[in-house]
């Protein structure tokens, strides 16, 4: 009952939390329209804040960038220049090219900076230095210049890039082994992310803080900071986090109702395959695949995990299509399906080896330890658990660091050496009180918010009752926010077995609920239901859209634009549209788009206008999209629509 209470309190959440928030799209299309009239200074500082607010398309945010640094150029301006230099060098270490190019940006920053007369550098360019010294596995380096970008944000209260250092810092803690640091550190990035004024980064980098503090054993501080993640995504109007997001938190949602949960996963899957999102597609599968593993619903899961193997094979995301498929050995062992284990076995092996990355590894020896423990071969089962037990320590992952002791401990009993097992379990006693000793301060914080509830509770109807007239919403948002951090305590669970991996999301547009979705019997695919009152203030709304502020005229439309208009998200529209027309997006708005053309080429326009001119007039982006979209609809070209009624016919 828990489970479904907080169901039904985050449903809350997300259908009010959107009040008041600027979208991306709507900060996109302010920053673009400053743009149009900025000169100098001011035209670096916003095509610099357009570039940030691409994160999903490098290409542009590439283009932006690259028109900000000619910008700097033409002004001759060293500060602005080493902050676009700066801000290139940034995306080149997001990007996969070599390390050195992004060092030179940097060096050329430092360079402009001097020439400016300054003494202390901007805080970005410490952390951008602190990133590019940790790509290179410099740590000592690293940590130097991430203190000095905190000893120069500090003063000027930039929480952003706070943030941003302080989660480098406890990256490079964990590196070190530093456990009490790591968990330090990464509370003090979460605070600093959630203060901020950039919700966007923060709601993204809060989801990378809650994965990590489930990595490292916390996940029941994980999972609240995941919570938080998905208001945050949600104010913004990031569905693709938002996916990513119904992955991580659908099991707070497990209760006897098993299709909560699945309805949840089914969601995420909706929204990548929409997003032509394979990585993410992949990421949602894997962790369907989980859940019905951990029912023991093998068939299913077997399904699911294959589509992940392929999802992250046609998205070269080779570390998740290791996850997967060694997830798909785990069930097979579960059977005893001695020929299918070694079949996925020797997949598993041959993308870890194209993943090339230490987790990949973890999670493939491992796998292969329980293999040859189940078979009994304990001689190569010790040699690969304690291959993923170094690994995990190299790497500071102290779920499969504590789940590898406890295996080699039971391992070593089952060969009857009771000494090496008491060994082995000491150390995985002494790792588990570590990692509560660390994140103590942590939980008592946690508590006290929890406890708090009822007086955050009796404020809100305090607000209510004597502000009914100001904003009717923000008494329910609070109470909202309170008690589901009441309830996320005691709901907070994780996924079927603790063997099997979630693979790791992408670096990664609103997505509320107000609808019921149910699954049909082969559980393949969402039914989406709307009220009879929601269905018809979507429609007028869309009729608005359309026929009065004729958006239909703007050349770029998407379904998520027009979702973002109407304020709701694009399955609902998407629906909307089929159900009341029976077209989809594409060919409803270009109803209105040629509609609007047989008028342009019936009027005066087309003595003036070429009909590439009233084709772009129309809203469509080509003469070639044009024609092919007039055919379709008219039966003809728009010549000979404009030749039939000079006739009269």
């Amino acid at each position: 009952m828990k489970s479904v209470v907080l169901l039904v309190v985050l449903e809350l959440l997300t259908a009010f939390s959107v009040c008041g928030a600027e979208t991306r799209q709507q900060q996109k299309n302010r920053v673009a329209k400053q743009l149009s009239t900025a000169k100098g200074g001011a035209r670096v500082d916003l095509l610099l804040q357009l570039s940030s607010q691409h994160y999903d398309s490098i290409n542009i945010a590439y283009s932006l960038i690259q028109q900000a640094v000619s910008e700097a150029s033409r002004i001759h301006d060293p500060a602005y220049i080493a902050k676009t230099l700066t801000a290139l060098a940034s995306l080149k270490l997001s990007d996969n090219t070599p390390p050195d190019s992004a060092a030179k940006l940097l060096a050329k920053a430092e360079k402009a900076y001097r020439q400016s007369g300054k003494t202390l550098f901007d805080p970005e360019l410490y952390y951008q230095q602190a990133r590019y010294f940790y790509k290179i596995k410099n740590y000592v380096q690293a940590n130097n210049a991430c203190k000095r970008a905190v000893e120069t944000a500090l003063p000027l209260r930039q929480s952003l890039v706070l943030a941003q250092t302080y989660l480098l810092q406890a990256r490079i803690a964990r590196q070190s082994g530093e456990i009490n640091a790591f968990v330090e550190l990464l509370n003090k990035a979460e605070k600093e992310f959630r203060q901020c004024d950039d919700k966007g980064a923060a709601g993204r980098a809060l989801i990378g803080i809650g994965l990590m503090f489930n990595d490292a054993g916390m996940g029941d501080i994980g999972q609240k900071v995941l919570v938080r993640a998905t208001r945050l995504c949600e104010q913004t109007s990031d569905s693709l986090f938002m996916a990513y997001l119904y992955c991580n938190t659908a099991n707070a949602y497990k209760s006897s109702d098993i299709n909560s949960t699945v309805n949840i996963l089914h969601k995420s899957i909706l929204i990548f395959k929409r997003l032509k999102n394979d990585k993410g597609l992949g990421y949602a599968q894997n962790m369907l695949g989980m859940y019905y593993a951990g029912q023991n619903q093998s068939k299913k899961a077997i399904y699911w995990f294959n589509l992940t193997i392929n999802s992250k094979i046609k998205s070269t995301d080779w570390q998740g299509a290791c996850f997967a498929a060694c997830n798909l050995a785990d069930v097979y062992i579960s059977e005893k399906k001695y020929d299918l284990i070694l079949a996925s076995l020797q997949q598993s092996e041959i993308y870890m080896n194209k993943a090339n990355d230490k987790l990949s590894a973890i999670v493939y020896y491992d796998t292969r330890a329980k293999f040859e423990n189940s078979d009994k071969n304990y001689s190569d089962a010790l040699t690969h658990y304690n291959q993923s037990l170094q690994l995990s320590l190299e790497l500071g992952d102290a779920n499969f660091y504590l789940s590898n002791l406890k295996a080699i401990s039971e391992l070593y009993q089952s060969i009857g050496n009771a000494e090496k097992a008491f060994e082995y379990l000491k150390k995985y006693s002494d790792t588990g009180d570590s990692i509560k000793n660390a994140t103590q301060p942590i939980k008592q914080e946690e508590l006290q918010h929890e406890l708090n509830s009822e007086q955050l509770i009796e404020q809100a109807v305090t607000l209510k009752n004597n502000q009914p007239d100001h904003n009717p919403q923000a008494w329910l948002i609070v109470v909202t926010l309170a008690v589901t951090f009441a309830l996320i305590a005691l709901s907070t669970k994780y996924f079927g077995r603790n063997n099997l991996r979630a693979v790791a999301p992408a670096s990664l547009p609103s997505y509320s609920e107000t609808g019921i979705e149910t699954l049909s019997d082969d559980e393949k695919t969402v039914k989406l239901v709307l009220s009879n009152e929601v269905q018809q203030l979507l429609w007028t709304g869309l009729l608005d859209a359309m026929e009065n502020q004729k958006c239909y005229l703007q050349p770029d439309l998407t379904l998520h634009d027009l979702a973002i208009q109407l304020d709701t998200n694009t399955l609902y529209v998407s629906k909307i549209i089929n159900d009341r027309t029976g077209y989809n997006f594409s060919s409803y708005i270009n109803q209105y788009r040629i509609l609007e053309a047989c008028k342009l080429l019936l009027s005066d326009s087309q003595q003036i206008l070429s009909i590439e001119g009233i084709a772009h007039s129309s809203g469509f982006n080509s003469k070639s999209a044009f024609n092919a979209a007039f055919r379709k609809l008219q039966k003809m070209t728009p010549t000979e629509f404009i030749e039939k009624h000079k006739t009269g016919l």
